[in-house]
């Protein structure tokens, strides 16, 4: 299975990398940037496209790490990525030429590069192999079997993330198109904003992960009553957190 995941996680980061770099230029024009903007956006979305086969398999290590129910060690990786991804933004926005001075393309090459170092780590990590977790590169052969149980599992979900990147993009598109009398920057007041919102939800997340772990594992070992506990307290927890943060907005 861990195999077979990271196979179809490049497969579709390929097919992902494609599309970015064909529809960078609508994909920015559909939320109504112009000019310069829609400039810097299609820069962006390009160069980030380089790195969505890598990124691709990185998060879906991290899902693999997370269903063993080890989720420190996806935290390790991905607190290194997001230090990477800092430093890059800084020496290639900020830093002496010829490293810096790139501006927007210099941002986009900094996530670029923390994607690639996550990628690495993680398969180095995998290779080595933790908590029953370990990649023997015969496994790598694609088996279509297995495949479309993956698929089976995985396609709703993209159905139903889909849905939810839809909608923020169509609440892209209102806001993009929507200049306030002394507002001409809503989108990038709409980014901070959202930015902010997401120390609500985020705990949602933390919380769906371990709800998932911990059912998977109960059910595998037949502890219904397992499944009902684990998941009820998750969702006390996830409440909890998130209705306290909500009264704090």
């Amino acid at each position: 299975t861990l195999g077979q995941s990271l196979v179809l996680a490049v497969l579709a980061g390929a097919i992902m990398a494609a599309l970015l770099w064909l529809l960078a230029p609508s994909i920015s024009g559909f939320v109504g940037l112009s000019g310069r903007g829609l400039q810097h956006s299609t820069l962006f979305l390009r160069i980030l496209a380089f790195a969505a086969p890598l990124s691709f398999m990185l998060f879906v290590g991290c899902a693999c790490y997370r269903g063993a129910g080890n989720t420190a060690l996806p935290f390790g990786i991905m607190l290194a990525v997001n230090i990477v991804n800092v430093a890059g933004n800084y020496t290639f926005v900020r830093g002496p030429l010829p490293f810096g001075g790139h501006g927007v393309a210099g941002i986009a090459w900094a996530t670029d590069l923390a994607w690639s170092f996550g990628a690495i780590a993680m398969l180095v990590s995998l290779l080595r192999g933790r908590n029953g977790l370990r990649l023997h590169l015969h496994r790598l052969v694609p088996r279509w079997h297995m495949m479309r149980r993956l698929l089976r599992v995985g396609l709703p979900n993209l159905m139903e993330a889909s849905g939810f990147w839809i909608a923020q993009f169509a609440v892209l598109k209102i806001v993009g198109n929507t200049v306030y009398a002394g507002l001409p920057n809503a989108i990038a007041i709409h980014a901070v904003a959202v930015r902010l919102d997401g120390i609500s939800y985020l705990p949602g997340f933390a919380m769906s992960t371990a709800a998932a772990t911990l059912a998977g594992q109960y059910l595998g070992v037949g502890d219904y009553r397992g499944v009902k506990a684990a998941t009820r307290l998750c969702w006390y927890i996830c409440m909890a957190i998130m209705g306290s943060v909500g009264l704090l907005f």
